[in-house]
């Protein structure tokens, strides 16, 4: 979920939206391969990136202790934003624009979901601080 979250949020602080998630996995001995799952809609929330990834990762048989997790979003486009047929959709979506809002004042994760409240275990690299460490 955290790594679902920090990719929605970059994707929505861009004004982007996906229809395609991608689960990268890298075992103990560097293999490393990804999967990919298309749905209908465009998305750019953790919770909906995370629901696609976990139903990627459920049809995966692991051989080995991963070493690495990665998500991503593609098949992006700028500026598709559908409005919400539902009242409970709207609300959801302008929950999610609040929690932008507080986070990009007071930093990131000020605001979050619960699951994620239990701490981190392991450690969360951005790619953009990823590449400064190679």
């Amino acid at each position: 979920l955290l790594l679902a979250e920090m990719v929605g949020r970059r994707v929505r602080s861009g004004g982007y939206a996906g229809k395609t998630v991608v689960l990268t996995l890298r075992y103990s001995d560097f293999c490393t391969f990804s999967r990919r799952m298309t749905v209908k809609r465009y998305i750019t929330t953790g919770p909906q990136i995370h629901e696609v990834a976990m139903r990627i990762l459920d049809g995966i048989r692991l051989r080995d202790a991963v070493r690495l997790v990665g998500v991503s979003l593609a098949n992006l486009v700028r500026g598709r934003a559908q409005i919400p047929l539902f009242e409970g959709e709207r609300k959801g979506e302008e929950l999610m624009l609040a929690m932008d809002r507080v986070n990009d004042r007071y930093g990131e994760f000020t605001l979050t979901w619960g699951p994620l409240l239990g701490g981190r275990k392991g450690r969360v690299v951005p790619p953009e601080l990823e590449a400064e460490r190679q």
